[in-house]
């Protein structure tokens, strides 16, 4: 299953919903949209992953760089709804601290907004 990707503004930040696969193959396009939301005026992302079915180096890089590259600029990368599986992936890889993981979508948001980056 190839990765599909949607992506929704929510106010001063954007929303990205991904079904399917992140990996080697697929993080190229993610990492492009990635750096093109990055590089905006929204100081806050939301990944949605409660439909990604699977996630590897590749597509764990991709999503490091972007953690990295949003707090250089002062925002936040929230990962939301993280199916446990792919949630176990970021514990064996001891990712799991390095970054925001909420819920749902609405409590990721809240927690942007509750930090004044609304």
């Amino acid at each position: 299953m190839r990765l599909e990707i949607h992506t929704q503004d929510a106010g001063r930040f954007h929303v990205i919903q991904l079904r399917g696969k992140v990996d080697l193959y697929t993080s190229r396009e993610l990492k492009s949209l990635l750096s093109g939301h990055i590089n905006g005026s929204r100081p806050g992302i939301v990944i949605d992953m409660a439909a990604v079915t699977y996630i590897d180096s590749p597509g764990l890089g991709v999503l490091i760089q972007a953690n990295n590259h949003i707090r250089e600029a002062h925002g936040r990368l929230i990962l939301a709804h993280v199916p446990e599986t792919i949630r176990r992936v970021f514990q064996l890889t001891k990712l799991e601290h390095v970054f925001e993981f909420e819920p749902n979508v609405d409590s990721a948001i809240q927690s942007l907004q509750s930090a004044g980056q609304t």
